[in-house]
């Protein structure tokens, strides 16, 4: 008797309708769960105007970290707001014993988003405004700035 020839459980296992179904999962589960999981972590930091304001108030660590440029930032930006560039905010040491609303434009949170889950690992408690500057003009808060010196 052929050796080769001999038929071993595992055969039938590979040769059954499972692998697919097993390929299938494991495409699934890295094009789309994973997405969404990390889509609900990064959820978490995004903070609409009214929980930043709630928090602003009721939380005196809390601080608003404007990371436009300081053309836009002096033109038009929130009461108490700082304007510290995207990149030095993880070198400003005192940030991280305050809970940090990043605030940005508001047409793309994506950046924003990506450092603030590296921030967080650097134990920075930081949220990013969902919508920015613009939603927080859009909600009818205050802002100060240049624009509004007339």
């Amino acid at each position: 008797m052929n050796v080769s020839m001999i038929k071993r459980p595992a055969d039938k296992f590979y040769q059954s309708q499972f692998v697919p179904l097993i390929a299938a999962t494991v495409v699934f589960f890295g094009l789309v769960a994973i997405p969404i999981i990390s889509m609900a972590v990064a959820q978490q930091a995004l903070l609409t105007v009214s929980e930043a304001k709630g928090l602003k108030e009721n939380d005196p660590r809390t601080i608003f970290v404007d990371v436009r440029s300081e053309i836009k930032f002096n033109k038009n930006r929130i009461p108490t707001s700082i304007n510290v560039p995207l990149h030095f905010v993880r070198t400003k040491q005192y940030l991280k014993t305050m809970r940090v609303i990043l605030v940005g434009d508001g047409y793309d949170t994506t950046l924003l988003l990506n450092y603030t889950e590296k921030l967080r690992k650097k134990d920075f408690t930081i949220h990013v405004l969902a919508g920015g500057i613009a939603a927080w003009h859009q909600q009818g808060q205050k802002l100060l700035g240049d624009e509004f010196k007339r």
